[in-house]
Order: structure tokens, then sequence, then C-alpha cells
């Protein structure tokens, strides 16, 4: 039925997805948007997302990876439990910026004010959580006026975070030195505390964003980033559209920069947070994974190349992505349309990834163990159905970002394991939790230990 839905009769996306419209760019998105304009945007972005461009990306995720080993070095010191799901989230977080955006976001740090952009993703996260957690009464966030002005606050808050980079990017696209404000921008943009956004740092020059206090307060933070801007995602996006004819106006391109900060850092954060969770369950496993990236990496930080060596740290990320697949699926059926002799039309349709990866008929009777070594058979895995696993979904409505997500992940648990293995520190076990994506309910607390050699 997976395969019917999603390939063969290919249903558009369920108007279910504008519950967090604001938070993923709203009907001009990527994951959202249908039919040509889908098409269009998908041919614009693939460049973006093939492996021999991700391949460069690779320093940006040690460098960023590189700030959270220095953390856990002193967690491991002191001897503190650390969050380990949020330490992750903050730094993929900065990680999606830096290559979507083309400049470095220093998400992740140990103290200090929060970055702007993620106190306000995450203002904005919780808002939308609770409304979607509150049944009932969920239409009082668009038709009360306080709420909906509470909303449409925070909303415009995110975007101030990143607009002047993308304002900046496409100038550069047009090859003029800064894109004139326009009546709609200036609206946009909350006036910052005691003078104009010009005053507190300029839209031209900025390289990173830091929010002390106040509601739109932008402040410069020299740092430098191993990639080029002008190598970004969004950059080659422009690019190609430039040569492809099609213009691409700043909500369009603001939609898109949601989308992909949205989906490209939460879903891989979860992802290593709930392998180090199954390794701390799994010390046997966790020794092989360790040997495996002694061998390929020899204690030196993992080029794209030693990536690609790295067998069994694949399998460890796509076990995990069986075993608690991080985002789901939702799909609308056209008016008249049957499945399996039933009227399903005008309905939404969810697609159970967690109930497909966990079926003992697909998978054999040890379904719910956490067992990497199934993805060395070949054989075995070469007869499961294709659409019994399906963390990125499936289709052409499949993710763009999965080959991005996984090189990532390996990344992570790579230069994580060649310092450091982690102990769980939580009372009970863990368990899945959702909010819009899912992950582990305890945040997976860790004590960090450091590894001798």
């Amino acid at each position: 039925m997976a395969r019917e839905v999603l390939l063969t009769k290919n249903y558009p996306k369920s108007f279910t997805y504008s519950s967090f419209y604001s938070l993923i760019g709203g009907k001009k998105s990527l994951i959202t948007s249908e039919g040509e304009a889908w098409h269009q945007l998908r041919q614009i972005f693939n460049p973006g997302f093939h492996y021999q461009y991700l391949k460069s990306l690779v320093p940006v995720f040690t460098s960023n990876t590189d700030r959270l080993l220095r953390i856990l070095e002193r967690k491991s010191v002191s001897q503190e439990v650390v969050p380990m799901h949020l330490l992750l989230t903050k730094l993929t977080l900065g990680i999606i910026c830096e290559v979507v955006l083309g400049e470095p976001f220093e998400v992740l740090k140990e103290e200090g004010p929060e970055h702007s952009l993620y106190s306000s993703y995450m203002e904005l996260m919780n808002i939308v959580v609770w409304y979607l957690n509150s049944p009932g009464i969920e239409w009082t966030r668009d038709y009360l006026p306080w709420n909906a002005y509470r909303m449409w606050r925070l909303e415009k808050k995110y975007t101030a975070s990143m607009i002047w980079i993308i304002k900046k990017r496409l100038a550069e696209s047009k090859g003029t030195p800064e894109v004139s404000k326009s009546k709609m921008l200036k609206a946009l943009i909350p006036k910052p505390a005691g003078g104009s956004m010009e005053e507190e740092g300029g839209p031209a020059c900025i390289t990173a964003y830091q929010q002390p206090s106040g509601e739109g307060v932008v402040q410069k933070t020299q740092m430098s980033s191993p990639h080029s801007s002008d190598a970004c995602i969004l950059s080659l996006a422009l690019k190609t559209a430039k040569e492809k004819g099609v213009q691409m106006d700043l909500d369009t391109v603001l939609a898109q920069v949601k989308s992909f900060l949205f989906a490209g850092h939460d879903t891989t954060a979860s992802t290593v947070a709930w392998a180090v969770y199954e390794l701390s369950c799994n010390k046997v496993i966790e020794d092989k994974m360790v040997e495996e990236i002694r061998q390929v990496c020899g204690g030196a930080v993992p080029t794209a190349d030693d990536l690609s060596k790295l067998t069994y740290v694949g399998c460890v990320v796509k076990e995990t992505l069986r075993m608690w697949p991080p985002a789901g699926t939702t799909r609308i059926a056209p008016k008249g349309s049957t499945l399996k002799g039933y009227d399903i039309g005008g309905h939404p349709l969810y697609i159970p990834h967690y109930c497909l990866h966990r079926d003992p008929q697909l998978w054999g009777e040890d379904a719910d163990i956490f067992r990497p070594e199934r993805w060395l058979d070949e054989i075995k895995i070469g007869q499961v159905d294709a659409y019994a696993y399906q963390p990125f979904s499936k289709g052409p409505r499949d993710c763009i970002g999965q080959t991005f997500a996984v090189l990532e992940a390996k990344t992570l648990l790579a230069m994580m394991y060649s310092k450091f293995s982690f102990q769980y520190a939580g009372s009970v076990p863990e368990r899945q939790t959702f909010q819009i994506t899912s992950h582990p309910l305890n945040g997976a607390p860790m004590r960090v230990i450091k590894r001798t050699q």
C-alpha cells in the first residue's frame, strides 16, 4: 500500500503540513509544493545534494563537530551528564545553516547567550508543538487576534535571524553589491531596539549572529568557515536557477531556506542521539565500530574518502534509522480515490514508518533488536521490499537531503567515538516521543568517558 500511495499514484502532500507552515516556509516550500512548482524547485536544488558536491562539505561537518568534541572533553573531566540530543540539535543546526547559507553560525557553545537563530527557532517550534498537542483549540492560533499576532511576531523574529544573508546571496546571484530594501522587507524585519538594523551591524558584512537581548537585535561575530560562501547550497541553487532562466524571488528563497533548516538538523540530531543510546546498550557493537574507525581514520579527522570506507558505521546509521525513524510522511487522497477497496477520498494518509521498520514479517523475528550486521548481508537485505524501509520516504517525493544526512551522521559518529565512549545516565530506558519529528523522550543523557588509546 505504501508503494501505491507514494509511487504508483503519488498522492499530494496532506493539508496537515499547514500546522507548521511557519517552520517550513509555507506552500512555496519544497516540502509542500506540488506539480510543476515542486519539480522546478527540485531541479534547481538537486545539484547541491549530489554526492560529489556533498563530499566538499565534509570540512564543514568536521570543523563544527570539533567544537562538540571540545565540550565533551571538558564534560569528561568534570564528569557532568550531558544532554546529548540537545547538544546534537545545536550542532546540526549550525552545520545546516553554514552549508545552506555559506556563513558560519556558532549555534553550539558552552556558555553565553543562545544564538538568535536557535532561540527564535525553538520559541516558534515550542508554540507550534503546543498547538499540535492541543486538539480542539488549534483553530485559536489563527483566528483569535492575540494568538495570531503572537505567531506572526515569532515567525517574523525567526525570519529576521537569517534574512540578511538570504538577501546577500540574492544580490550576489544578480551581480549587484546589495539589494535595496523594499517596503515588504522593512515590514518583515523587526526594528531592533535603539536604532535601525544598519546601525546594529549592516546587511552586507554580517558573518554570524548573536542576540544578547531584545527582539531582533543583531550583532556581528567574526568567524572563519572552511566552506566558500559562493559554493553554498543556496548560491549553487541560485546559479542553477539563473542558468535555467528561472526567477527566484525573496519569498521563494526564504521558504526553501526554512525547509532545509527544519528538515536538515533535527532529524540528524535525533538519529545520532539514538545511535549513541543504542551503542551505550551494546558494547560489542560499539567496539566493532570503533575498531573500524581506528583502522580507517587512524586517529585523524575523517576525510570524505575515509567516510566512504566506514562500512560498519554506515550500517549503524542505517539500523538506527530503521529502529528509530525520525520523520513521517502524510499524503492526501484526492476525492474518488480507493485503496484496497476502501473509499479514502479526501482523507489524509499516514505512512507508518515505525511499524513498517519493525514488522517481523518483513525483517524477521529480530525486528525489534538493534543489529547493524543485518545490513552486511546483501542477499537477505535485497529480498526485503524496498518500501519496507523508508526513513527518508520513497518515490519521486523522497527526501532530497538523505545522502547529506547519512554523510553527516557518519562524520559525527566517527569523530565522537574516536575519542569518547558514552554511558547512558537515564533512570529509565529511553522512549520515543514526537514533536513534529521524533526524538528520545529523555534527551539521551550521557556520561562522557574519554578513551585511553
